[in-house]
């Protein structure tokens, strides 16, 4: 077929007029791709950020509580001090007692004799109600909150048994003749324990019948130098509202939240604020993400080797479609770590 010059003009008047939109059409896609991802990575970068100040305030926060707690924890254990020492007290080691003791962590409940432990020129009774007070530990539970316990140690280990407190236990009696181990159930030492017997006071998160306080434990010596016995003082952590509520409050992005696990020793892995106190006390240590990896213990031990204060990012496929994104800070000399954790369509933590 003979193709007429007109056909011809016509042809490439077509091409010369489609051929440009083609081309611009073209470009235009691969801008949109390209404008499309950089506002994608731009978003993403945003609400990181966002996330890195959610964990840097928090952060601030919890170590400004705790300044004020370790300023009130350290005049409640001068006031314990000096109410030693004003009542005046001895272990008379040739003298023992019968105590029914049960262990704090598991249980066991055993008989054990324990040498004679005087307050003030007379022994240490026991005292399980409340109605009935309990030197020393009250005065100091009355002047300045909070609680307070005279340990006795009772065997060379370092097992350190109560036997005078203001902390109670869950029937509401007083917490005596139960028995912090100088080891944990791994075989670990006692982070408090260890401390305690190296002649040092323990500062940090301590479990005390099984609630988590902001403690502190010293040492109490007798007039050779040997760690006989340990003071203690602590507030409650769950007590301490205004910071559960302040941490709680905190939002990220459209479903991003603010969690707060112990790392080390017995709180290693438990939830101390979890997503609306829902899961407040459980242990997630051995919590997995969709890929089966154990993400809390990788998220606790990567923050526990950084310095304190310093936020990490880290990116973990989450069992919602999605992947979760939690920004992490740990408290150099306290056994938390904190994290935000944005939600935003890619699952949460």
């Amino acid at each position: 077929m003979t193709v007429t010059l007109k056909t011809r003009i016509i042809g490439l008047v077509a091409v010369a007029t489609v051929l440009p939109v083609l081309i611009m059409m073209g470009v235009i896609t691969r801008l949109q791709s390209s404008v499309a991802k950089e506002v994608e990575e731009e978003l993403q970068a945003v609400a990181e950020r966002n996330v890195a100040q959610v964990t840097r305030d928090a952060y601030a926060l919890c170590d400004l509580c705790n300044t004020i707690y370790e300023r009130k924890g350290a005049m409640a254990l001068r006031l314990g001090s000096e109410a030693l020492n004003r009542f005046g007290w001895e272990i008379v080691a040739s003298e023992t007692v019968r105590w029914s003791v049960e262990d704090q962590t598991t249980g066991l409940k055993q008989e054990m004799a324990v040498p004679r432990f005087r307050l003030g020129g007379r022994e240490v009774e026991r005292q399980d109600e409340f109605s009935t007070p309990a030197p020393l530990v009250d005065e100091v539970s009355r002047v300045m909150g909070g609680s307070c316990t005279l340990f006795q140690r009772v065997n060379q280990r370092g097992d350190m048994l109560r036997i005078l407190t203001s902390v109670a236990r869950a029937d509401g009696r007083r917490g005596v003749g139960t028995v912090i181990p100088a080891f944990q159930a791994d075989g670990s030492p006692d982070p408090v324990i260890a401390k305690v017997l190296a002649g040092e006071t323990y500062r940090g998160l301590a479990t005390v019948l099984k609630d988590s306080y902001l403690s502190a434990y010293q040492p109490l010596k007798n007039a050779a130098g040997e760690v006989v016995g340990m003071l203690f003082v602590g507030e409650k952590f769950q007590s301490m509202a205004d910071l559960r509520r302040q941490l709680l409050n905190m939002r990220v992005g459209n479903t991003g939240y603010v969690f707060v696990v112990g790392a080390q020793g017995a709180e290693k892995g438990t939830y101390l604020v979890s997503k609306g106190g829902e899961r407040d006390g459980e242990n997630i240590w051995n919590s997995r993400d969709a890929a089966g990896n154990l993400f809390i213990q990788d998220i606790i031990k990567n923050a526990l080797s950084s310095p304190a204060g310093e936020e990490q990012r880290f990116r973990y496929p989450w069992k919602n479609p999605g992947e979760a994104v939690a920004w992490v800070s740990s408290w150099s000399g306290r056994s938390w770590t904190r994290s935000g954790t944005p939600g935003s369509g890619r699952g949460t933590s």
